[in-house]
Order: C-alpha cells, then structure tokens, then sequence
C-alpha cells in the first residue's frame, strides 16, 4: 500500500512539473509574441496582378493560371477553375494579418516553428513576372495559429486562424462545376426529356430578343420565364466530380449513353455553335449525373435539383398579354356585367349593368349625359390600371363560347377602333392537391384566338371599382354585401 502512494505522489509531481512546463512555454511565446510589429505580407505587390496560384499540402498539390475571369487547372489534371472562387481566396490570403516577433537580433531557429520542411507552400506569380513564396510551419502558436515565412527572408510571421479556410482547401474546391453558357447569344434552346415516362421535346428560338416555340408561332412565350429557365440550366452545380473524362465506359458507368434529359444549345457565336447538357436518371440513393460539352468531366448532385430545370410549352407562356392594351389610347369603355359580384354567378332577376364612358378633354364622362350621375375619375383610372395588369391562370384546350355572354368589356382608341375587348363568364373548377376547390371564370380576349381561365376572385375585383356614383349592384367597400340603396332598371 505504502508503494502504491508513494507511486501516486511520484505521478502527480511529475504531471505538476510539465504542466508547468508546458504552461511557462506557451507564456513565455505568449510574450514573445505579443512584442511584435506589424508586417504586409506582400509588400506593395496586389492580389488583382496574380496569375498563378501554387499550393503545395498534406491533402494534394495544385496548380492554377488564369487571368481577369478566366482560370484554369493545370495541375494535376486540366479543367476549368471557379474564377470567382480563386480570386476570393487569393483576395483573402492579401486580406490576412500578420506580425513580425521582435528576435532581439538573435537567427531564428526555423525548425522550432516547422518551417524548415512546411506543412503548406504557396507560391503566386505575378503579372510582371515576380513571385512569392510563403510557407507554412508545421508547428502552431500557442492560441492554434500559424508560423509563416515569406520567400527566404530572416523575418518570422505569425498568422491567426483566419489562414484556415485558405489552407483547408483542395483542388477540388477551385472546380467550375457549372456549364459555360453565355449571357446572351443563345439562338436556339432544345429540351428532350423522358422523366417518369413523360416525353417533353420542344424548342425555343431567339429572335431580336424576342423567343418563340419553333412549329407554334401562335403561342406567345415570356421572355421573363425563358431567361429564367436559361439561368437555372447555367446555375446548375453539381456536388462533385465523379470522372475527369467522358470516354465510352465513363458514360455507361454513370448512365449517360442515353440520358433522361438533354438540352442542345444553339448560338450566334460561330466559334461556339453547338452546346449540349445531358443528365443521367436518378440512382437508389438518389443522386443523378451530368456533363457539358465544353467540359472534360462527369458531375454528380442530388436528383432534387434537376425539378426546375425541366419546362413544358405551357410553363413558359406568357399569361399577361391577354390583358395588355395602351392604356393611354383608351378613349371609349363600354362595360356590361351580368354576373353578380357578390355571389360570383348569373343571378335572377339580375339587374343589368351597362356603362358606356367616352374620354372628353382628358375627363371621363357618360356617353348619355345624366346629371344624376357622376363618374369618378380615379376608379375609372383604377379599373383600367387593374384590368391591364392581370394575368391568365391557364389556357384552356376547349371553346367555351355560350358562357361568354354574361361579362364584357371593350376599349376603343379616339379613331373608334377596338384596342381591346375582353369577355368572360362560366364556372369552371379545379381541385386543388389539398382537395381545396377553386373557381375559375372562362373567358377570351381579342388579342388571342385562345380561351383563357382567370379565376373569379381576380375579375369579381372589377365590380369593386365604383365607376359612377349611385350606380347599384356594386360591392361596398365596408360590409362586402351588394347595395342595394337604389335600384335603376334597364341599362344605363
């Protein structure tokens, strides 16, 4: 027993006395660290002059060149680097803080701090020709950060622990894992896609800006929704590399000899006429991978982020031309309203809404004088302003012709020609995925040969908008119940 203590004291005097040791060294590097100067890393030198990026680390070596936006990987394969990314982390190696220890004159011994054979080297060229090098030591600072040395210099630098990020990264890191497509030559755009057994295959051109479906020159697109959907097919990132070449074996591993979805890419620019993206199906864990013509590799990413990319004719048509007029042309309206707003359907005995207003000196007044009867200005400004800026909820395949009797809404120019005539009524429903019914109106406009759906909340809104005073048969603004305060038979 009295050995066993003995051994025990013994063992706790020893662990006292390195505590204290290990204590007294990082205090006194404490110390000497905190006597120090401020030092640039590079001088006068800029991190916009670098065109070449070296690294050397435990996890690989790498070479970068590049110039302005354009990078590329030379080493130890060739592809296409991330220019953003280099330039952000050569940015923040430029950006980092270090401080020189005061030696007191006395040569610094680099083995101390690792740095006689470093953990990292990084080395950088520049533009006229000159390079820097600075390495890493394997040693770190008492508070985990870093010994450096720049060049052969006799100066030692300490850095803080915002050098990790910029030592944590790998070759991989700097991939462009994105397809090359420029901003605004595309010419043509092809999507040919058998997702779950269904087939889309269309394509759109370009043309003065304006796009259109190839076979479908009736059916007007929004360039909105195409510049949208071109942007989502360039902002595609993949997760990783799975190959860095596209041979023969390299496709059918990764089921790419035939992809469910391809997009072919067609542009103005000769040197480039011809682009292609295909993607593989999804695997059991749910991944799908890709490749791009302008690059060497096979990408991988989750299969989630392929949904959008995916685009029928329908999802690209442009629901707002149907109601686009110049509103600052209309010199004549003529509304007629059968439906009654309160309840969304014909109703009997319904009470005729007709209004005929005609622009008088910049003034909108009644077509039959009545001085009863006063027309607000603002509202009608309002309901034209509305009207113009709504939007279809879909095109529909049928003719619904008989239910376009009940509401009607027609502008002329001061000439007396139609600008716009809008039509509309029915009772269409949906069921929503959440078994939600929503109720839609059928309607046709005269700048389309297509029937239209809007919902009936949407055009109801015009009833909301008093056009003349006193005029019965409209919502009020406070109860929501139809006013019923007077009663004008016949139409206006």
């Amino acid at each position: 027993m009295k050995g066993f203590r003995g051994t025990l004291i013994f063992a706790i005097v020893v662990a006292a006395v390195v505590g204290l040791s290990v204590w007294q060294y990082k205090h006194s590097a404490k110390e000497a660290e905190e006597k120090t100067i401020k030092a640039s890393l590079f001088h006068e030198l800029k991190a916009a002059d670098v065109v070449e990026y070296d690294f050397t680390g435990p996890k690989g070596s790498f070479k970068i060149k590049g110039n302005g936006s354009d990078w590329q990987i030379v080493a130890p394969f060739q592809d296409r680097a991330n220019g953003d990314y280099v330039k952000s982390n050569i940015t923040s190696i430029f950006g980092q803080s270090v401080v020189s220890p005061e030696s007191g004159g006395v040569a610094i011994d680099w083995s101390k701090f690792g740095l006689v054979d470093p953990e990292e080297t990084i080395v950088l060229h520049f533009r006229d020709g000159k390079t820097q090098t600075l390495k890493v030591g394997r040693v770190r600072t008492y508070d985990d950060g870093y010994y450096l040395r720049r060049n052969n210099e006799p100066d030692l630098l300490v850095g803080d622990r915002g050098w990790d990020g910029i030592l944590s990264k790998t070759v991989e890191d700097f991939r462009y894992k994105k397809p090359e497509i420029p901003p605004a030559d595309i010419q043509t755009l092809t999507i040919r896609s058998l997702r779950k057994g269904k087939l889309v295959n269309f394509t759109i051109a370009q043309k003065d800006g304006v796009w259109s479906i190839v076979g479908h020159p009736d059916i007007r697109i929004a360039t909105s929704l195409v510049n949208q959907w071109i942007n989502s097919i360039r902002d595609l990132t993949a997760d990783t590399v799975v190959s860095d070449t596209k041979a023969s074996a390299d496709l059918k591993k990764y089921k790419l000899s035939h992809p469910e979805i391809e997009f072919d890419l067609a542009y103005e620019n000769p040197a480039k006429t011809k682009h292609v993206i295909a993607i593989s199906g999804a695997t059991k864990g749910g991944e799908v991978h890709w490749y791009s013509t302008d690059n060497p590799a096979i990408y991988e990413m989750s299969a989630g982020k392929t949904d959008i990319l995916i685009k029928t004719p329908d999802d690209l048509r442009d629901l707002g031309f149907v109601f686009a007029f110049d509103q600052d042309q209309a010199a004549h309206l003529t509304y007629d309203r059968v439906t009654d707003a309160s309840t969304g359907h014909a109703v009997k005995p319904v009470t005729p809404i007709h209004i005929a207003l005609d622009k008088v000196n910049g003034e909108w007044t009644l077509h039959k004088a009545d001085p009863k009867k006063n027309v607000d200005q603002v509202e009608v400004k309002n309901f034209l302003t509305y009207l113009r800026g709504l939007k279809a909820s879909k095109f529909l395949k049928q003719k619904v012709a008989q239910a376009l009797k009940e509401n009607d809404v027609e502008i002329k120019n001061e000439k007396g020609d139609v600008i716009y005539h809008l039509q509309w009524g029915g009772s269409l429903t949906d069921k929503l995925a959440d078994k939600a019914k929503i109720e839609y109106y059928a309607a046709k406009a005269n700048v389309s040969n297509e029937y239209f759906e809007v919902t009936k909340a949407t055009l109801d809104e015009l009833a909301n908008k008093k056009l003349i005073d006193n005029l019965p048969g409209y919502l009020t603004p406070k109860t929501g119940r139809v006013n019923e305060t007077k009663t004008i038979k016949g139409k206006e």
